[in-house]
């Protein structure tokens, strides 16, 4: 697994958080939230409930306590829409 890794999502506590796991290195989990609020203002940073994967797992929905959903085409942060 040289050069290669892995990407675990986890939802808790309202923030979804990517881990990262590799041989190589070990990096801190980055909050996805302020990935896509950093990549597109238009995004706000809320209570996540949930996140479900497209299948092809190129895009995720994440789902927010107040009912916004936010449609992320994975590879494009910035390509990143919000709807109720």
């Amino acid at each position: 697994m040289t050069g290669k890794s892995l990407c675990v999502y986890s939802v808790g506590d309202g923030t979804v958080l990517i881990h990262t796991i590799s041989k190589d290195k070990t990096e801190p989990a980055r909050d996805l939230n302020l990935l896509l609020s950093e990549a597109n203002n238009s995004i706000q940073t809320k209570i996540r409930s949930e996140v479900a994967w497209v299948p092809g797992y190129d895009s995720l929905l994440l789902g927010s306590e107040d009912g916004w959903v936010v449609y992320c085409l994975f590879a494009y942060c910035d390509d990143a829409c919000e709807f109720k």
